[in-house]
C-alpha cells in the first residue's frame, strides 16, 4: 500500500435531518475531534429540507479546507437525487428561479442569510395559506387582499397590500418592478434581498382577523 494514502474515514462528516411532534432539526457530526452542529428548523419544514441544510452546512465546512478531501454521509436518498438532478428535478423549479445551476446555488446560499422566511420563498413551501391548506384544512385565501390564493408568487408578484413594498425592493435592484426574470438578481444584492425578506415575513406569518 501506498505510504501517502490516508483513509478518508478520519474525514468523513455524518449527518441526518429528522421532523417529530417537538419540531424539525438536523445535526451535523464532524472528524476527530468530534464536533457536533445542531440545526433547528421552522416547525412547518420538512425532513427532507432538515437533510438539505445539513449536507449544506456540511459542505461550507469542507470548503474552508480546499486541499482535503472529505466524505459526506447521508442515507436520505432523495436529498441526494436532488442535488444529483438539480436542474431537472421538478422538486427544485423554485430555487431554479433564483440560481439556475448548482454553482450559482452555492453563490447565493453564501450571500444571504437563512431563515424561514427565506427558505419560504427559496422552496415555494411553508407557513403560507397555500401550502397549508394542502396538508389541513387552512384557507388557501391571501388573508391580506382576499384575492387569490396565497402563493409565493402571489406575495411576490401580485398582492395589492405590498404593491409599495415591491417598488422599494425594485428601487434597490435597479429596476421598476418585481418580476419572475428579476429574482436571480435578488439574493446577490442583499439590500435588496434583506427588504424583500423584511416585507414578505410579514405577509407569511400575518393572518387578518375575520371580521
Amino acid at each position: 500500500m501506498d505510504k501517502s494514502y490516508k483513509p478518508l474515514i478520519s474525514n468523513t462528516h455524518y449527518l441526518d435531518g429528522s421532523q417529530s411532534s417537538e419540531g424539525v432539526g438536523a445535526g451535523v457530526i464532524l472528524p476527530p475531534p468530534l464536533q457536533t452542529i445542531q440545526l433547528k428548523l421552522h416547525q412547518e419544514c420538512s425532513a427532507f429540507q432538515a437533510e438539505l441544510l445539513a449536507i449544506l452546512y456540511a459542505t461550507k465546512i469542507t470548503m474552508n479546507f480546499p486541499k482535503e478531501h472529505f466524505i459526506i454521509a447521508s442515507d436520505c436518498q432523495s436529498a441526494l437525487s436532488a442535488i444529483y438532478l438539480y436542474i431537472q428535478d421538478y422538486s427544485t423549479r423554485n430555487l431554479r428561479r433564483f440560481a439556475a445551476t448548482p454553482k450559482l446555488l452555492l453563490q447565493m446560499l453564501r450571500n444571504i442569510k437563512h431563515g424561514s422566511t427565506s427558505t419560504t420563498i427559496l422552496t415555494g413551501h411553508g407557513y403560507i395559506q397555500a401550502d397549508l391548506a394542502t396538508v389541513s384544512k387552512e384557507d388557501p385565501t391571501c388573508p391580506h387582499c382576499q384575492d387569490e390564493d396565497q402563493t409565493v408568487d402571489h406575495l411576490l408578484f401580485t398582492c395589492p397590500t405590498f404593491e409599495y413594498q415591491r417598488f422599494q425592493t425594485a428601487t434597490l435592484l435597479g429596476i421598476t418592478n418585481i418580476c419572475p426574470a428579476s429574482l436571480e438578481n435578488l439574493p446577490r444584492k442583499k439590500s435588496a434581498w434583506q427588504h424583500l425578506i423584511n416585507w414578505t415575513s410579514t405577509g407569511i406569518v400575518h393572518k387578518s382577523k375575520k371580521t
